[in-house]
């Protein structure tokens, strides 16, 4: 009986030994706690007056707060005695090997918040990466889905999109079309240069700024290869649409203009009619 209340004496001397040490760490994480709420609406504040997306502003708003108290706990459990440099070396290791183990999960996790907060596109974007153009249709932090330009869902993991050259076509103001067409050899180059930027300029997806051009560029076997080029804003107008139009339009002014596109023809005579004509 005297063995017991002395392990109990014992005990309750440690505690009230251990209260300031108690005390301590709890004013500790109170006070962490504290700190990481008001840094996580600080990161929050930032992150939406810079119009960073939701998802990655609640992500990273998170991360900072827990960080923060993981800091706080670590100070608390060292105000208690605790062995932390084991404790943090035993978390290193075993981080590590996670880590190693989840290489491509967490690369594609860090590109995903790095995408989220850059927003190199956006949804709706008409993008060009990693060899695939289409339609962006979704954004997370684990990989972007898109459409391609002929029908198919390609999904693309968020580091490799964040390695690879990205085109945003939706951001452009300005694109420029071309397409060639042969002249006659015979024609007044000038006159024909004429017919087909005041053509171009008559459309009205084609922009005044920059002007259209018309360069000859190439003689070829029958005909001068003429370039024509113009610019359109992709926002406003149809791309492929507006093309379509200023061919046919080209074409017919070349019609009226008495400007005869030229084009390769072959004869083929026949070797019983060539027989026939040699045996006469």
């Amino acid at each position: 009986m005297d063995e017991v209340l002395t392990k109990l004496s014992e005990y309750y001397n440690a505690i009230i030994r251990s209260i300031p040490s108690i005390l301590t760490a709890v004013l500790i994480l109170i006070i962490g706690w504290v700190i990481a709420r008001l840094v996580q609406k600080a990161v929050v504040r930032g992150m939406q007056r810079s119009k960073i997306d939701q998802q990655a502003t609640l992500l990273v708003s998170q991360i900072a707060f827990y960080f923060i108290l993981s800091i706080a706990l670590v100070t608390a459990l060292a105000e208690l005695g605790v062995n932390v440099t084991a404790l943090i070396a035993s978390l290193g290791i075993a981080g590590f090997t996670i880590g190693f183990a989840l290489q491509d999960v967490s690369k594609n996790f860090i590109a995903g918040i790095l995408l989220l907060i850059q927003k190199p596109f956006r949804v709706g974007d008409t993008i060009e990466v990693s060899g695939y153009t289409g339609k962006v249709l979704s954004i997370d932090i684990r990989a972007t889905e898109m459409q391609t330009l002929d029908g198919r869902i390609v999904i693309i993991p968020s580091g490799e999109v964040f390695v690879n050259p990205i085109v945003n076509f939706s951001r452009a103001t300005q694109r420029k079309l071309e397409f060639q067409v042969g002249v006659p050899y015979d024609k007044d180059q000038e006159q024909v240069r004429r017919v087909a930027l005041n053509t171009l300029l008559t459309l009205s997806g084609v922009l005044q700024d920059p002007a259209p051009q018309a360069n000859f560029q190439a003689f070829g076997s029958y005909a001068v290869q003429l370039n024509l080029s113009f610019w359109v804003d992709p926002k406003q107008t149809d791309m492929t649409a507006t093309k379509d139009e200023a061919v046919k339009a080209v074409q017919q002014a070349f019609l009226q203009a008495g400007i005869e596109i030229p084009y390769q023809s072959q004869t083929l005579v026949s070797s019983v009619n060539q027989s026939m004509e040699e045996s006469t």
